[in-house]
């Protein structure tokens, strides 16, 4: 048995997650003088070191057949990356979620740098503490985090 047709799927959604819903939104962002978050995130970090997680989320879309036509990424991108030769975790948008940043508790001597335009520093809103407003706040309190950058 061969696994060949996933593993391709795989690979095509992963390069339809980069098209960044496509050349006219690229293009609006940089009419308006900005970068896409992955662009500012290869600017940041170290040659060759970015590794996404979680580029294969998001909604797909497929034929009558079972072929995928299309696909939209989730509304975030987060990996890890070299900065000046340390290791970093790198999201942008509101998407550094605690799972991710709990799933790296095996490592030590994390930071963190976060390209928003919000602090995202809530302890709770609504009774929540792990929601999309509390992010860095959790993030500070995890022993692997030892430093948090946020541009934005």
């Amino acid at each position: 048995m061969s696994w060949q047709k996933e593993v391709d799927e795989l690979r095509n959604r992963e390069a339809l997650a980069k098209k960044m819903g496509g050349e006219e939104r690229i293009q609006r962002q940089h009419d308006n003088g900005r970068l896409t978050v992955r662009e500012r995130i290869e600017a940041l970090a170290d040659t060759d070191t970015f590794h996404e997680i979680g580029a294969l989320a998001g909604k797909a879309q497929y034929s009558d057949s079972g072929e995928l036509e299309d696909f939209t990424p989730s509304n975030f991108v987060l990996g890890t990356a070299g900065l000046n030769g340390r290791r970093v975790v790198i999201g942008g948008d509101d998407g550094v979620t605690n799972p991710v940043l709990r799933g790296l508790d095996g490592l030590s001597d994390i930071t963190l740098i976060q390209i928003d335009a919000h602090l995202d520093w809530r302890d709770e809103r609504f009774g929540e503490r792990d929601g999309f407003s509390s992010p860095m706040r959790r993030a500070s309190e995890l022993r692997q985090i030892t430093a948090i950058h946020q541009i934005g």
